[in-house]
């Protein structure tokens, strides 16, 4: 798959040396499975003990603040893909902290994804996310947006990211800033995850996500996990074969999770999807 050595880009993350950029903020083709956890990535947390910790898979690494990353790109995608995730002050947002809200919220989100590549919201819920347009927008005074990179563990013929415990913006703030987990442990909640990438479809393929709180997936503009509300960790799986797309042709794969509330914070993706951009971030996103 390629004979690129793995290194530290200058903005952060990892990159493949000698291979060509294809251009764009999402890098290139992938050239190699990285398959132990890449120096300077956390594991994937959770139990200490009992089932929990024997299903961790992957780990992460915070790059830093948008503003701060000098480059966007990363060429490292076979398995290893860059999401947006933006910080939100939850005791001051009206959607996030000690939130009443309904545990099952589906058809929060259109079933089209914006023009924008942005989830559009509906008003079948008025109440369960009043500012819904924080979310995935970049709005100084109000969320911070960072870039992270996912490490995605090969797991026989799936590649998994399974945390119960994802908090990858601890590192941000203060204790004063952070709320108690399960195991009384101060953390960061109060943020989004947001990732857009492709992959080529090449028959028999699958995507499982579990989360909390909210969940949206849309493959080729259409969604196809929808589990919007506050609620524990919920599973969604799309057979893509399913979706009637055509064999050999590429198409957009966009997530939207939202960590709304204490005490848990659960993120897995297994899937055996062939990506072909390493997570984009869009342009418009980018911090002058």
């Amino acid at each position: 798959m390629g004979s690129g050595g793995i290194v530290l880009a200058s903005g952060g993350g990892l990159i493949i040396e000698d291979e060509p950029d294809t251009g764009g903020t999402g890098g290139a083709i992938p050239t190699m499975i990285i398959e132990t956890l890449p120096a300077g990535f956390t594991a994937a947390e959770g139990a200490l003990s009992g089932t929990d910790a024997a299903q961790l898979r992957g780990g992460y690494q915070l790059i830093g603040a948008l503003a701060d990353v000098p480059s966007t790109e990363t060429a490292a995608c076979a398995n290893v893909l860059r999401v947006l995730v933006r910080d939100f002050t939850t005791f001051t947002h009206p959607d996030f902290g000690g939130l009443k809200m309904p545990a099952d919220a589906t058809g929060m989100v259109d079933v089209a994804l914006g023009t924008d590549r942005k989830p559009v919201r509906t008003e079948i819920y008025p109440d369960c996310a009043v500012q819904f347009a924080d979310w995935y927008t970049n709005v100084d005074g109000t969320n911070v947006p960072y870039v992270v990179d996912l490490w995605l563990e090969p797991d026989a013929e799936q590649f998994v990211f399974d945390s119960s415990r994802f908090f990858p913006l601890d590192g941000v703030t203060s204790d004063e800033e952070r709320q108690e987990d399960m195991d009384g442990t101060l953390r960061n909640f109060g943020f989004t995850t947001e990732l857009h990438t492709a992959f080529e479809y090449q028959g028999g393929e699958s995507f499982t996500f579990r989360g909390d709180d909210d969940v949206f997936v849309f493959v080729n503009n259409a969604l196809v996990v929808d589990l919007g509300g506050v609620h524990g960790p919920v599973q969604g799986n799309v057979a893509i074969d399913s979706l009637g797309l055509t064999m050999g042709q590429v198409y957009n794969l966009d997530l939207f999770q939202a960590e709304r509330n204490p005490v848990g914070s659960n993120f897995r993706l297994e899937t055996t999807l062939d990506f072909t951009e390493c997570g984009v971030i869009l342009p418009d996103d980018i911090v002058k």
